[in-house]
């Protein structure tokens, strides 16, 4: 009896760790999708306009990291410009989308975090695009995904944190 009781617990800890793992693995596809969403959005504005639109301005939103799924419903700004919106509606990350607002706008004018993710442009329109999750509620280091007008395949850092 021990013995039965003993395999049991261990196919259920294997299980539970699958299935955290595919948790997270799934947040942060999802994530990336609206990155790549966000993206397709920055290329039709920029085809109409002329320009990027600077989303949030350097300020995320949600303003801190959320540790479990959010309503994404920004209350205003220009997050209706492009239209971007999660498809489940919600939101597992902090989303900073910034952004030229002129062709001569420098990446040396954007936050630092664009500036080290970017080479340096002058006089090209561009926009950066980063997303900061907190998966396993426990702070700091953040798993990030980056996207940006020069490398528009988004990509994550720190996925297994």
């Amino acid at each position: 009896m021990m013995i039965v009781v003993v395999i049991i617990a261990v196919l259920v800890t294997v299980a539970i760790v699958a299935y955290t793992r595919y948790l997270r693995s799934s947040r942060i596809v999802g994530e990336k999708v609206f990155a790549a969403k966000i993206q397709s959005m920055q290329e039709t504005y920029f085809q109409r306009f002329g320009t990027y639109c600077d989303v949030t301005g350097g300020t995320p939103y949600p303003a801190t990291v959320p540790q479990t799924a959010v309503v994404f419903a920004p209350a205003a700004g220009n997050w209706a410009l492009i239209g971007a919106r999660p498809e489940s509606g919600e939101t597992h990350a902090s989303w900073t989308v910034v952004a030229s607002t002129a062709t001569a706008h420098a990446v040396s004018s954007g936050p630092p975090w664009a500036q080290a993710i970017m080479t340096a442009t002058t006089g090209v329109p561009w926009y950066a695009i980063r997303a900061q999750m907190d998966i396993d509620a426990n702070g700091s280091p953040y798993t990030e995904i980056f996207s940006t007008s020069q490398k528009p395949q988004p990509w994550t850092v720190n996925e297994n944190n």
